[in-house]
C-alpha cells in the first residue's frame, strides 16, 4: 500500500485548544433548525496559558494588522 505524501492529522500528537466565540446577531431572519441566529468564531491555538478573551483579543490585532498589509500590498500598486 502506497503511503500518503503528508502523514495523516490525526497521527500527529499535538495538544491543541480550540476557542470558540458565539455572537448573537441583528438578523430578523431565524435559523431554520435553532430558531436563533449566532455568528460562531473559532481559534486553534497551542496557547494554553492565555484567557479565552485574551486569545480572541490577540487574534482580533493580528487581524487588524493582516487586513493593513493586504491594503498596503495590494493598493498602493
Amino acid at each position: 500500500m502506497k503511503q500518503p505524501p503528508f502523514p495523516p492529522l490525526l497521527s500527529l500528537i499535538r495538544n491543541y485548544r480550540l476557542v470558540v466565540m458565539r455572537e448573537r446577531t441583528n438578523d430578523p431572519q431565524l435559523d431554520l433548525f435553532e430558531g436563533e441566529k449566532f455568528h460562531y468564531r473559532c481559534i486553534l491555538t497551542n496557547d494554553r496559558e492565555s484567557s479565552e478573551k485574551e486569545v480572541i483579543e490577540y487574534y482580533n490585532r493580528r487581524g487588524a494588522s493582516e487586513k493593513t498589509f493586504d491594503i498596503q500590498n495590494n493598493d498602493f500598486g
